[in-house]
Formats: C-alpha cells, structure tokens, sequence
C-alpha cells in the first residue's frame, strides 16, 4: 500500500465516522497516526477528560502488552477482538477491527469503545452494575482469589446453582495470581470450561482483581486442528517413500523429510542442512537441469517434472523422478518450492520387465491357432491378431471399430454381428464366459464352424476389458455327426442283440425243456419195466445223469446270458424292500447243504447286531448261491468255505471265502469281465458271465465287490452295502 494510497483512505475514513453515533478511535498502519471521532471525544470529556488525544496515547502506554495482543490478534485471525480494559478509573468494552484498503492491503486498526463507566460512580458493595449487559463473562475476584461478583454470562458457565465458583475454574484462577503486592497490571491466562475456552485478563487494583474474559473456543479448536493437520502433515512427509525438500524465494532449504537425509539414503549422495542451498552436484547436466527447473517453478507458479538417470559411486545406473510443486501466495506468486524426489529405479525395471512381458505375450497371441481380439467396454476392438485378420491394413483399420463396421465394409448382413452383440452385452451383466458358434457357408457349398467364446477380464472387482477368441471346430463338428451315426448303428446293433439273446435263450429253453421232459418219462417207463438187464439198467441211469447235468448246465448259461441281456438292455427289474439279510443266507446255505446231502457245507458267521437292508431278496439271493457255488467249485477236497457277515454303524460286509485253487494275480484286474475264466479253471466248467453279472447286481445296491487272492491258498470275495439305500441311488 503506497502513502498515497494510505492518506487517500485515513482521509476517506475520517469524513465518514467523524459524526458517527459511535465511539470510534482510529489507529494507523505506521502507529504515529491517531484519531478520535466526535461522539468518543465527548464521551472523555464528560469524565472530566480535557485532552482526549493525550489520555488516549497514556493508555496505549500503559496497557501496550495487552492491547499489543489483541491488535495482532484482529489482524492475524481477521475478527473483531472483543475485549474490556480499566482506562485509569474508566471501565469499558472495546471492539477491534483490523480494516483493509483493496485486496488485502492493511490500514490500520477501528477500535469502537462501548460501556464506559467511571469506577467511582459503581456501587461500593459486591454487586457491581456495570457488567450485566456484557455477553462475556465477567468476575470480580478478591486479591486472595474469592468470588465477590460474577455477570449472568459468568454464572452460566463458571459457577455451580448456588453461584460458587467452580472448583476447577477456582483452581485455574487462583494458580494464575502471581501479582506482588505493589504490583498494579494486568496478566493474561486461558481458561477451560464446559468445553469452552476463554482468554482471560485478570486486572489488579488496590481492591481486588476483575477478570474479563472472551469466548476463543472456535479459534482455539481451529488452532488446535491447524497443529494437529500440521502434525499429521509432517509425519505424513515423513513417513512418505519420497525425498520432500522445500526451498524458500531465495532457494534456501527451509524443510526436509527424513528420507531426503538418512544416512543409508543421502539426498542424491548430499547431506542437506537447513539454511542452506541445495549442494552442487558432479553431473553438470543434471545441475543445470534441476536450476532451471526450479527458476521455471518460481516464474510460472506451475507444476513441473522430469525424471533423470544418476550414477552412483559403485556406477550402478539409478532413476529419480522429480516433482516440483510452487507454494503460492494470496496473488498467486510462488513464495516457497515443493520438491518431491522418488526413486524409481525399481519402476524403470518393472517397466522394462512388462514391455518386455508384454512383447512376449504379443508375439504368443500372434502365433497362436486360433483368432484372438480384445474389445473395451463398448465392444470396440482394442487388438486383433493375425491369425483373425491376416490383412495388415484391415487390422489396424479395426482399432477402435466394431463388427459393425467391419461387417459394413465387407458388405456382409448384420445378422451375426447382431449375434455376437447380444452374447457380449450378456457377458457384460452376467460377468460369465459366453460361447457362441459361427456357421459359415464357403463358396464351394461347404460348412464351417467357428467356436466364439467371450470373457470378462476385471481387476479388483471392477470389469476392465473383455477378451474373445475363436476355434476353427469345424473337424470336431464332422467327427461329432460321424460318432453320431455310429452311436446310431451301435445302437441298433445292440437292440438287435438284445433282441437275439431274449429269443435265442428263449428258443433254446423249450428244446431243453423237452429232452428233460422226455428222459423224464423215459427213465420212469424204464423203471416200471424189466426190459433191461440190471447192466445195462446202470449204463442207462449213467448216461441219464450225465444229460441231465448238460441240460442243468444249457438252462443255467441261457439263463445268464438272458439277465446280462437285460441288464445291458437296462430292463432288468429292480424291486428293493427291507428284508433280514442273515437269514436269507442261512436259508440259502441250508437248501444247498440238504441237496448236497451233506457232502457240501459252508460255514455262515455274523459279527455285530444283524439290521435290516433294503435289498431285492431275489438279485442278492442269485449274487450269494453263484459266490457260494463258485467257492464250492474251486475248493473241492481243500477244506470248507464260509460266508461272514460283519455289520457296521453304515455298511455290511459280504466276505465270501475258500481255500481252493486261487487266481492268477495278473488276471484278476480282468476277473467282471464278459467270458473272462482265469487260465487256471479251463478245466472246470463255467461261463465267464456269474462275476460280472454279480458285480452289475452290487452296484444296483450302490454297493461294491473286490477280491483277494493267492494262487494255491484260496480267494476271497468282500461285498460292501450301505445300511441306508434308496433306488435313486
């Protein structure tokens, strides 16, 4: 603000508050300049006061350390400080205001005087008038620290109902009354209470103190959260990965952080000290760089940047980043320089190491059998590889086109491109995988297929991209319809020899039927009569024997044959009910016991308590009497077989077991299969289809079976059942 400038507003300033009906007095910039409007002047001179000027500059004097305060105050916080003082035997309230010429040029301080009052003219008594309009708190304290008197304003918040002071303001008060006794001033404290906080003046006179007091609580939180802000900024700086130096107008070092200085980390191989000017540096290109950078800053009040390669001592190659940043004033004008230096070797190399991935992956996209494009979130095409578009200059046209457009140009209906649209929207609210299949008729009337599929790339839940590629399937999709016409004729096949087992078992079953029959009646009339000789009577009952077996022997692969038939047809019927199974094997074992007439016996054991199994009783018998004869048949002469059921909390255990002939090891891997027979049983009659038909029945119960065997000691078979089965399972 020039002189001019100045005289041009105290001269504006006077004309208008001269006559005001306030009290005003006038304090210039320089301090020399004091003026009094006419209300204030007659105002002094009704207490007796003839030189109101004089009296004026003779309070200044006397009260210089306060009033110096809260003239500061004004300007620094930019409020009006309300504030009482005792001018001599005047008591008062004054308001002051720092006052500003055009954009935040400082003239001066107004200071508004209210509520003048002559000491002698209170009442002598505790109950002091003059205060009670005052919206501060005001006490009168006795020179040891009593309450004599408290405004309504100081009752509400320093004292308790019966108008006592309250014993923490008390304490706060009475710890501030350091006055000699011959000392007359004035000391200044802040005072807590109710979450308030005031700024107290305790006055003494010859009488007692007066405390007067102003409400900061809003500036003291304010201050309180510009250290806190403040202290959270240093630490902030502190704890940040970056070196931070600030620089002040005459590029001096004002602030630093401690990562600019560590001693395992020195700025640039530099030890900073405050004060000075950043060190000069070996790499003169670099020096002169980081100056003009920093003069560019100054000038321009802008932001600026520039990332440089530094060799350290061991003349390993380091990367800094540099950010500068102005600090300006209320016009905008840099004051200070913000540098921010971050080592980014490590990103240098990882962006290194991902142009090189990227490459890399490139180079994999462009090779691969199969067309890969990658689209925006707009279906725009971002990277196409050759193999989906091997025109060059057609790829690169697509960059930021649609199928749309590629459909478009190539003259091609829509219908596809519509297609492909539709699974990409539902791939951008699904988040799913999408496929789609192309049909393409070429120009020789043939079909391909192309297999599309769509997926949705995201990165921390937020969908970025989405990535398509296509198959040619077109030879999957030929095989799939020549296995279509095979699984076709097998089909067939298998009907029609579904169809031939079903008639062949039950064409051959009448022909036995009838040889039994007829040797039937022809023993019986043989029999009856003495045609024969007693010899040839025997050599009859022989040969009847032997077709009897064979006939048993016929009716017994027929009927095999005919169950795996339905199994396989899957028609075989399946009716499951709860039933004992211990006593249907006691009963099975018995019947084939009283056939034998003894000569055939099979131990029956049980452990644990026997439960009930839901079972078809008419499968599991043919499973036990074909596992039993088996065990029978290949342990002849070798000691007994034995059957044991072993009941557990969720399952029976099935062993079967003798000490016969036993099973090759190699061999038993092959044992369920159709018409297997172990090498070792070639001279036993049997069909290769009791096992597998036994191991289909099992698994109807959702049961399995294995064995365990040694070649000469004896085999074993394990059937396991679930105690709980349904036929859904």
């Amino acid at each position: 603000m020039t002189e001019v400038e100045y005289q041009t507003f105290f001269k504006s300033y006077r004309s208008l508050y001269a006559t005001q009906q306030t009290a005003l007095l006038f304090v210039g910039k320089n301090g020399s300049d004091l003026w009094l409007n006419d209300l204030l002047k007659e105002r002094l001179q009704k207490f007796a006061i003839s030189e109101p000027r004089t009296f004026i500059q003779q309070f200044f004097r006397e009260q210089e350390e306060q009033l110096f305060r809260d003239l500061f105050r004004a300007r620094l916080e930019r409020v009006t400080v309300i504030t009482h003082y005792q001018i001599r035997s005047i008591y008062c309230r004054l308001l002051i205001t720092a006052l500003n010429y055009g954009k935040n040029q400082f003239a001066g301080y107004q200071i508004e005087v209210q509520e003048m009052q002559e000491k002698s003219a209170l009442p002598a008594n505790d109950h002091l008038v003059f205060p009670f309009r005052n919206p501060n708190p005001l006490l009168r304290l006795s020179l040891n620290g009593d309450l004599q008197f408290a405004n309504p304003a100081a009752q509400s918040i320093f004292c308790d109902e019966q108008n006592a002071l309250l014993p923490e303001i008390s304490t706060q008060l009475k710890s501030s009354l350091t006055f000699s006794n011959d000392q007359l001033t004035n000391v200044i404290i802040r005072i807590h209470a109710k979450e308030h906080v005031f700024i107290a003046t305790l006055s003494k006179d010859q009488e007692g103190i007066s405390v007067f007091t102003n409400d900061i609580t809003e500036s003291y939180r304010e201050e309180q959260l510009r250290a806190q802000n403040q202290g959270n900024l240093e630490k902030l700086i502190n704890d940040s990965d970056a070196a931070v130096v600030m620089l002040d107008a005459e590029h001096r070092i004002v602030f630093f952080n401690n990562k600019a200085n560590v001693k395992s980390e020195k700025f640039l191989g530099h030890t900073l000290q405050n004060g000075n000017t950043l060190p000069a540096f070996l790499d003169a290109h670099f020096q002169d760089k980081l100056e003009r950078a920093i003069r560019t800053v100054y000038k321009r009040s802008k932001n600026f940047k520039f990332e440089i390669e530094w060799i350290d001592e061991q003349g390993e190659s380091i990367w800094f980043r540099f950010r500068l940043s102005p600090l300006t004033d209320e016009k905008g004008q840099a004051k200070s320089v913000y540098l921010a230096i971050q080592n980014i070797t490590q990103k240098r190399k990882v962006e290194l190491e991902l142009h090189q991935t990227r490459n890399f992956y490139k180079t994999i996209l462009n090779n691969l059998p199969a067309d890969i494009a990658v689209f925006d979130l707009d279906h725009n095409y971002l990277f196409i590889n050759p193999i989906a578009v091997k025109n060059d200059e057609i790829r690169n046209w697509m960059i930021g086109k649609n199928d749309y457009d590629y459909f478009k140009m190539k003259g091609l209906d829509f219908e596809i491109a519509d297609q492909r649209r539709a699974i990409f929207n539902e791939v951008l609210q699904t988040r799913k995988t999408k496929d789609l299949i192309d049909q393409h008729t070429t120009p020789d009337g043939s079909t391909s297929y192309v297999l599309r599929r769509f997926y949705p790339y995201a990165e921390d839940d937020e969908l970025k991209l989405v990535i398509g590629y296509g198959i040619d399937i077109t030879p999957i999709k030929e095989a799939e319809k020549d296995t279509i016409t095979a699984l076709d004729k097998e089909r067939e096949l298998n009907q029609l020899k579904s169809h031939f087992v079903s008639l062949a078992s039950h064409e051959f079953r009448t022909p036995l039927a009838t040889i039994q029959s007829s040797m039937d009646i022809l023993n019986l009339y043989l029999n009856q009569s003495n045609e024969l000789s007693p010899e040839m009577q025997k050599r009859f009952e022989v040969h009847h024997k032997r077709i009897e077996q064979e006939i048993l022997w016929m009716t017994e692969i027929m009927n095999n044959i005919l169950i795996l038939g339905k199994m396989d047809a899957g028609k075989m019927a399946f009716r499951p009910e709860m039933c004992d199974l211990s006593e249907l094997i006691h009963d099975l074992l018995e019947e084939r016991h009283s056939i034998s007439m003894g000569e055939e016996r099979t131990d029956l054991g049980i452990i644990g308590r026997p439960y009930p199994l839901n079972i078809d009783p008419r499968l599991i018998q043919h499973v036990m009497s074909n596992l039993v004869s088996n065990a029978v048949k290949y342990s002849k002469g070798k000691g007994n077989t034995s059957v044991v059921l072993e009941y557990k909390n969720e399952q029976l255990l099935i062993r079967v077991k003798d000490q016969g002939i036993g099973i090759p090891a190699d061999e038993i891997p092959f044992l369920f299969s159709s018409f297997f027979r172990a090498s070792n049983t070639l001279n036993i009659q049997g069909t290769g289809l009791g096992l597998t038909i036994i191991k289909q029945i099992v698994e109807m119960h959702a049961g399995t079976v294995r064995v365990i065997s040694e070649l000469g000691i004896g085999t074993e078979f394990i059937i396991e059942l679930p105690r709980s089965f349904s036929k859904e399972d």
